[in-house]
């Protein structure tokens, strides 16, 4: 499973996260990341859809 470069966190969790929650909710949730972290996760998700049988 990709994650965030420096951190443990899913970078198909934040993309979802960014679909339901405001940027600066998930910017408190997880401090160690920043809006362009956000703007990354969404892309590679886009790019690289997660298959149903890899969650």
């Amino acid at each position: 499973m990709p994650v965030l470069r420096g951190t443990p966190i899913s970078v198909y969790e934040i993309a979802s996260r960014c679909k339901l929650d405001l940027v600066h909710e998930i910017l408190e949730r997880f401090p160690s990341l920043t809006a362009k972290h956000l703007e990354q996760a969404s892309l590679y998700a886009q790019a690289r859809q997660l298959k149903s049988n890899e969650s």
